[in-house]
Order: C-alpha cells, then sequence, then structure tokens
C-alpha cells in the first residue's frame, strides 16, 4: 500500500504538467516485463525498444508516471522509457 501512495504523489505531480490541471490525477501506468524467465524466449531477447514501441508508447501517455515490475537487473536497459514517462521501479 506505502507502494502504491507514493506512487500516487509522484503521478499527482507529474501529471499537472500532463493534463494542464492545478491537482493532477493520481493516476499512473504499470508494466510486468519478464526478462529472466526462460519460457518466454521472445520477450527476453527483445530489446527495451521493441518493448516501448510495441507496447507502451499505444497504450500510455507521455509524461506519466510509469510503474516497471521486472526481473531485469540492468535496469539502464529501459532508458528509453525514460525519454516518455517518469519510471519508477
Amino acid at each position: 500500500a506505502r507502494i502504491v501512495q507514493a506512487l500516487g504523489a509522484e503521478a499527482r505531480e507529474a501529471n499537472k504538467n500532463v493534463d494542464n490541471e492545478k491537482e493532477g490525477s493520481s493516476s499512473f501506468h504499470t508494466m510486468h516485463i519478464r526478462r529472466g524467465d526462460f519460457q518466454f524466449q521472445l520477450v527476453r531477447n527483445m530489446t527495451a525498444a521493441e518493448i516501448l514501441q510495441g507496447n507502451a508508447l499505444r497504450w500510455f501517455q507521455n509524461g506519466k508516471v510509469l510503474y516497471i515490475a521486472t526481473d531485469e537487473r540492468n535496469k539502464a536497459f529501459f532508458e528509453p522509457f525514460r525519454k516518455h514517462y517518469r519510471v519508477f521501479f
């Protein structure tokens, strides 16, 4: 619950700029990206840019908070996401 509350607070601040409102909404986006799962070889071989183009950019509004749940240890992998969203893990 504390993580959701903290993300909501970050989202309110970020969404002021995105939604052009005095008080931004507390909504944020989430993704679960499993890269170490041997069952899904396709995802393991995808680049961050491919994931971004195939999913996030189609569904998520630029500038919003994005929480990524992942088993990827190298968080630099998600650097392309930071160009479009405020990323948290």
